[in-house]
């Protein structure tokens, strides 16, 4: 709903500047103690990124210079996003209050769960009805991604407790226990494949973790864990019933030159086969073919994939293949992605490294978060401007909220 509001680019450029205004005026006011954190290899392998990514898309491209005015507008507006979030931490740490901006950053993901169940149940009262694949702030495809986010750093804190007996939301076991209920309830609502797989994925890496650091209860555990990703398993198929005919689907979307529907020829689909399984597969092998033709990126942008379509098949409209990966790999070739996968992973490295050593509360969160993110960018279109600065802004938070030890030294120095 918000995306179709006139002038929502305003307000959130509005908000970015009083956002920039307010950090400004805490850090002169904080001067001379408040200091930038050191780079680690997190912050080393995205400056190669972005050197990369600048260098393609100025000398590589095969779409003109498009691709470097693009990057120039949207790549900086990710880093300044990710600066934000840091600074944000960084004043809130310096300020007592990094607990509290910790909390208020999960409190914006579960908003989402509480407004996908305020409005079913208002649905529900007013037409008799469960109005599937919607919240109160719009379709599944926009808000799920934004559960998922609870759902990680709500299984980033049952790691905590499980593992080195340390919570990182001030919640009893048994609340927390309740928004695991909420958010599972909130999915099923919204059907969305992609965040059932995520959820699959995060109990998975929550069972990882306990077997190898586990301190207490670890059969227990481990054995609710199984019941657990069974009941998932199940509760999927069952009750979403978007999974029926999915390999029948994959196999017919294969044959991009056969069966032709991906091209938007208007030719129905056949009754049997499911189109959201067909079109990412068609997609995603067309997607291929234009990674092989230009391994090094067309350049920057989230719509490479769209203009490739136009530019091999005279297809107007595209935007996305439903894989942020491929979306990522076409626009800014291999070496791209391959940057952006180690950046991610140098990333859940700092956090892991942090949250054991007790030198920040962020990073247990971060790294479920970020795995949760590049995860659900392999099978769906998430590597879009708004979700990536989305995305820059909180891991900026919470990579900022990992060296509160650096801080401490700083201060007391």
């Amino acid at each position: 709903m918000f995306h179709s509001i006139p002038g929502t680019g305003a307000v959130r450029s509005l908000f970015l500047l009083l956002m920039l205004a307010g950090l400004s005026s805490y850090s002169w006011l904080a001067r001379p103690v408040l200091r930038w954190p050191p780079l680690d290899m997190a912050g080393k392998i995205l400056f190669l990124l972005t050197a990369w990514i600048a260098f393609q898309s100025g000398f590589l491209a095969v779409d003109g210079l498009g691709p470097l005015k693009t990057f120039t507008v949207e790549w900086s507006k990710n880093l300044l996003m990710g600066a934000i979030g840091i600074w944000l931490a960084r004043a809130a740490l310096f300020a007592g209050k990094g607990q509290w901006v910790f909390v208020a950053t999960f409190c914006g993901f579960f908003a989402h769960v509480l407004g996908t169940l305020g409005y079913q149940a208002w649905y529900l009262m007013t037409y008799g009805k469960i109005d599937f694949f919607e919240s109160l702030l719009g379709n599944y495809g926009y808000v799920s991604p934004i559960i998922d986010g609870a759902v990680a750093i709500a299984f980033a804190d049952a790691t905590g407790r499980v593992c080195f007996n340390r919570s990182l939301l001030p919640l009893s076991d048994r609340k927390l226990g309740v928004v695991f209920f909420l958010a599972i309830l909130a999915l099923v609502a919204l059907t969305p494949k992609a965040s059932w797989l995520n959820a699959l994925l995060m109990l998975g890496l929550f069972a990882t973790i306990t077997a190898m650091h586990g301190r207490r209860y670890r059969k227990q555990i481990l054995a609710i864990t199984f019941v657990a990703a069974v009941g998932l398993t199940a509760l999927g198929a069952l009750v979403q019933g978007r999974w029926n005919g999915a390999l029948e689907s994959i196999r017919y979307g294969q044959a991009i030159e056969e069966h032709t529907i991906w091209k938007g020829t208007g030719e129905p689909l056949p009754g049997h086969i499911v189109e959201s399984f067909y079109l990412r597969t068609a997609w995603g092998i067309v997607g291929l073919r234009g990674l092989a033709e230009h391994p090094l990126g067309r350049g920057y942008g989230s719509n490479a994939f769209g203009r490739y379509l136009s530019e091999k098949y005279g297809i107007q409209g595209g935007v996305s293949s439903h894989s942020g990966w491929l979306d990522f790999a076409l626009a800014n070739g291999i070496p791209g992605l391959l940057l952006l996968l180690a950046f991610s992973g140098a990333l859940c490295v700092r956090s892991w490294r942090s949250f054991v050593a007790n030198t920040g509360i962020g990073g247990l969160a971060l790294a479920f978060l970020t795995i949760s993110y590049i995860s659900r960018c392999m099978i769906d279109g998430q590597i879009s401007t708004s979700k990536l600065m989305a995305f820059a802004l909180v891991s900026g938070v919470l990579w900022g909220l990992t060296w509160t030890a650096d801080l401490s030294r700083k201060s007391s120095a």
